[in-house]
Parts: C-alpha cells; structure tokens; sequence
C-alpha cells in the first residue's frame, strides 16, 4: 500500500497491478499531486483509492480493480476542493452492488475541476470539460490504448505533464492517462537464401531485422542477423 501525510509530497510513476489489499491500494492524508500512476487489475476490501486533501490528480490511468466496498477513488477535501486532469478512470467495479463504481466524493464542494477525464459515470462533468463515458479501448496489458482511443490526443495540455510514466514526451495535445499513445515500432526483414535454388528447400535462410521506433520507453534502430540451418525433405508417395 501507498500511503502519503506529506502536504508537500507527490505520489508519481506507480505501477500497482494485480495486488490483493485488506483495504486500500493508495491512502493519502495530505498531498501536493498523484500524477503519472497506473493502478490495474487490483482487489482491495474497501475503496481503492481514499484521498483526503489532495488538490490534484493528473494523467493517472486508473482501470480494471474490483473492491467490495466503496468506489475506485473516493474524494474528501476540507473545503478546498479537487481537480481532476487527463485520468482515466474506468471499469473499476464493487463486487457487492456489482456496478461501476470509478468515482466518488462526500459533497460538491470537495470536486472542483474535472477536465478531460475518461469515467463512469461523468454525471456532473458538463460536456464542455471534456470528458467522456466513451470505452477507452484499450489494449490487453491495461494501460495502453488504441490509436482510435477517445483517449488519444484528447487531454487538456494546460494542465499535463512533459512526459508519461514511460519517459514518452507528450505531444501538444496530450494523451489522456499515463502513457502516451506512441507508434509502435515495426520490424523489417530481409530474407537471403544461401546454399540453395529454390526457397522451399534452403540449406541456410538468413534474415537480417531492423527495429524501427520506441521499443521498451526507448527510440532504437537495431539490426541483428539471424540464421537457421534446415534440411531439405523428401515427400515419398
């Protein structure tokens, strides 16, 4: 467990995932920011998240926990409020009502802003804010999304981050959540056959790749050869 009494502090770059709690994931009394965090697929015995006088949480993707009480962030501030920037909060599910339970807080006064948010549900974000109830759609680790993600190039860059949890620098119009949406790298390959006519039957196949692109948080071009030795078959009717 995370937990936080520094009013100065800030809770960044945390991946939690698949972890099993009696009670919550993060607990934070007092702090400046939780910003570039991602918490999925964890269990916890009550709220996932219990914040109280924290003014802000930005580029947080928060996806995919289940807990048997309360909500995924649950929000407490002493009249000061809090401000919600880029995060995506979504899917995160109490087992005992067995509905959506992403978010929620004691009174109106204790959330402030909540600007280019993916949530459910978004009741209280106007629509001029920018938030969104869309499907994130996002890919199977959790955290990564589609480049046709409503998440993609949708957050509010006056209040972002210059890079993500990755090291990725985000663009002018930045990504909701944590990471980045990035290229993904592609892989080219030349194929040779040595020792040979015909392709089908090669004595040696050389293939020499080039990784093109971020691979691991890191832009790389690589090349590497490779060679398998085969054996030609004989098929006899």
């Amino acid at each position: 467990m995370i937990e936080m009494n520094d009013p100065a502090g800030v809770i960044t770059h945390c991946w939690m995932t698949n972890c099993v709690a009696k009670k919550q994931i993060v607990k934070a009394n007092s702090a400046k920011a939780i910003e570039n965090c991602v918490i999925t697929g964890n269990t916890t015995g009550g709220d996932l998240m219990y914040l109280y006088n924290i003014p802000l949480m930005r580029h947080c993707t928060i996806v995919g926990n289940t807990f048997t009480a309360g909500k995924a962030v649950f929000i407490q501030n002493n009249g000061t409020g809090a401000s919600l920037y880029n995060n995506i909060i979504y899917g995160n599910v109490n087992t005992s009502t067995k509905e959506d339970a992403n978010i929620g807080y004691n009174f109106d006064r204790h959330l402030n802003n909540l600007y280019s948010n993916c949530l459910v549900p978004t009741t209280g974000c106007p629509e001029d804010n920018n938030n969104t109830d869309d499907d994130p759609l996002l890919m199977e680790d959790g955290y990564h999304f589609l480049s046709s993600s409503p998440c993609n190039q949708a957050g509010d860059p006056d209040h972002s981050l210059p890079t993500d949890i990755e090291g990725h620098a985000r663009g002018a119009t930045p990504s909701i959540g944590a990471c980045e949406y990035v290229t993904p790298a592609k892989l080219y390959c030349a194929v040779t056959v040595i020792g040979a006519t015909t392709v089908c039957a090669p004595e040696t196949i050389r293939l020499d790749c080039a990784v093109d692109g971020p691979v691991a948080g890191r832009s790389m071009r690589r090349t590497s050869p490779r060679r398998s030795r085969r054996r030609a078959s004989t098929v006899r009717p």
